[in-house]
């Protein structure tokens, strides 16, 4: 994975250099306002007042490192978001 990469046009994942990544989606299927809407959501110009948020670690595997009791949460707000990607950007690499 690239530190930027696009997800079937309905969100991003970025990378850091830690070797964890986020992902933040908020597309047709995802938990956000889309969840229900049209496949045609899926567009470059996809908007949403939430998204679904994910987190891998550096072997690319799903994990709950937030405790959230699931790999992905829901309904997040911008906020909640940022505070995502700074605690997963700033994690030791052996956590």
């Amino acid at each position: 994975m690239k530190n930027f990469n696009i997800t079937m046009g309905k969100g991003f994942q970025m990378k850091f250099d830690n070797g964890y990544a986020v992902s933040i989606q908020f597309g047709y299927g995802n938990y956000c306002d889309n969840s229900n809407e049209s496949k045609a959501i899926n567009t470059p110009n996809c908007q949403s007042n939430d998204a679904e948020c994910a987190v891998f670690d550096p072997n690319g595997d799903l994990v709950d490192i937030m405790g959230w009791g699931d790999t992905v949460r829901g309904w997040m707000s911008p906020s909640e978001v940022v505070e995502l990607i700074n605690a997963v950007s700033a994690m030791e690499e052996s956590e």
